[in-house]
């Protein structure tokens, strides 16, 4: 499998000009990861369609991510949505997206 740079995102509260805050999505860490693409659906709902990716996302053994973090890769935002840490030597992540098509 090839190895793809990745970011985990974490959000913060910055304030703004005004001194107002404003949520923000600040890296948090950078790393290399395998992916494996689990599956792809649709769902036609009147008056979109909803497209559902989901990938297995192999790490090193140090990268700790949570459910619910995001994570930057293949220029799009993918979901933390499961937490597989029981590897000795990885970890597997399922990453999840979803876009209208």
């Amino acid at each position: 499998m090839p190895s793809v740079r990745c970011l985990c995102l974490e959000k913060v509260q910055v304030p703004n000009q005004g001194h107002v805050l404003r949520q923000q999505r600040q890296r948090r860490l950078e790393f290399p990861a395998c992916l494996a693409q689990v599956y792809t659906g649709y769902q036609a709902d009147m008056p979109d369609t909803r497209e559902s990716n989901t990938l297995v996302l192999v790490t090193p053994k140090a990268v700790l991510l949570e459910t619910g973090q995001t994570v930057d890769t293949l220029g799009k935002l993918w979901r933390v949505t499961a937490c597989h840490t029981l590897a000795d030597y990885q970890n597997e992540y399922r990453i999840q997206r979803e876009a209208n098509v």
